[in-house]
């Protein structure tokens, strides 16, 4: 469930009239502590679902809850710390995905499959490149979801026996060993960014670890292509461990997202007006995600808000009632907002989930960046 392709699927899941079981388990604790976070989540929705009125959708629940608690009683201990599973085994539907990353522990039971956490992560966690170097070597990791995977035969490194690339034997007054060293730095720091090249189209952004002259002297190298991707950089020994890289790297993505939506926001604000790229607030983003005309959409982390559903035309509203489209009856929904984020997936449209934005506020929480007015 990392991929795109996945997560649209999951954004067109419709099981009606049967329920689908949506399932986010933090792993970070032994098994006995996962069954019972689980436990009380089940017991915490089997109370709200008899409280009003849904009893029948929880009894048609218990084949999901029993093949979900015998997946996490299964389940090993590993290094993974998070878990996603959706379930319907009336309509065939059992999906899992074991996650780098920590997820709150939510339960959803509904007749779609709640995707907004899952979604927030995939869009928080870009496909990233990062590359690791100094003036001799380079080395190269893939991040999916934040974990890093080294990719070892791209790993450059100079020869050994040549002179250090570092001005000591300019300081020594040696001038041609000088140049000598200059001229295998300039074609290490040539060769970093042909490998840049043949390997930037295959991620959204490029993040630089290393010492800050490493980092310095590669950007007059490289290409105009590779620097529109560069999202951030943090100090580290390029033979650093893994461990070591991952904390660096985290820190730098967090920056990263911070900086990418405060500029997207920003713009955002910029092109309120009359020439209509800009929809804000529940009701107008419903509307124009209706339309197929979103390209961004930016959601409030933890907004949620009832409304309601039509199961003829598909329309979303702020409440239930009359479809204004097709005037059939609308089916109330507990969080339209993660209807919302499934239709923008599904239209292709990206997501960004923001954390305490003034500017995000003051457009009711949430927006969107369209395609055409």
């Amino acid at each position: 469930m990392r991929d795109i392709a996945k997560l649209n699927q999951l954004a067109k899941w419709d099981s009606r009239p049967d329920p689908t079981l949506s399932l986010y388990l933090a792993l970070d604790q032994n098994r006995e502590g996962r069954l019972q976070a689980l436990s009380q989540m089940i017991k915490v929705k089997e109370n709200k679902l008899r409280g009003n009125g849904s009893a029948e959708m929880w009894r048609k629940m218990a084949p999901d809850l029993k093949v979900a608690t015998h997946y996490v009683e299964e389940l090993p201990l590993g290094p993974d710390r998070g878990l996603v599973l959706f379930s319907c085994q009336e309509k065939g539907l059992f999906e899992t995905s074991a996650l780098p990353v920590l997820v709150p522990n939510l339960m959803e039971i509904g007749h779609s499959a709640y995707i907004r956490p899952l979604a927030a992560l995939v869009g928080e966690y870009l496909p990233t490149l990062l590359v690791v170097l100094d003036l001799q070597n380079a080395r190269f990791f893939k991040s999916k979801l934040g974990a890093l995977e080294e990719i070892e035969e791209k790993t450059i490194r100079t020869d050994p026996e040549s002179p250090e690339p570092d001005g000591n034997a300019a300081r020594a007054g040696n001038a041609r060993l000088a140049r000598k060293a200059d001229e295998l730095r300039n074609r290490h720091l040539k060769a970093v960014n042909n490998s840049l090249m043949e390997m930037a189209k295959e991620y959204d952004q490029i993040i630089f670890g290393g010492s800050k002259k490493a980092v310095e002297f590669i950007h007059p190298f490289l290409h105009s292509y590779v620097k529109e991707r560069l999202a951030g950089s943090f100090s580290c020994d390029a033979g650093a461990s893994l461990p070591q890289l991952v904390e660096g790297f985290s820190r730098a993505l967090g920056r990263a997202k911070k900086e990418r939506q405060e500029k997207m926001l920003a713009e955002l604000k910029e092109m309120q007006g009359p020439q209509g790229m800009v929809a804000s607030g529940l009701n107008q983003v419903l509307a124009v995600l209706h339309e197929g005309r979103v390209q961004t959409l930016f959601v409030a982390k933890g907004l949620r808000r009832p409304g309601g559903a039509c199961g003829g035309c598909g329309r979303l509203r702020h409440v239930a009632g009359e479809c204004p489209l097709c005037g059939g009856e609308m089916t109330s929904v507990d969080d339209v907002v993660n209807l919302a984020v499934a239709r923008a997936i599904e239209s292709g449209a990206a997501l960004e989930e923001v954390d305490n934005d003034p500017i995000l506020e003051s457009l009711g929480g949430i927006a969107a960046r369209l395609r055409y007015s």
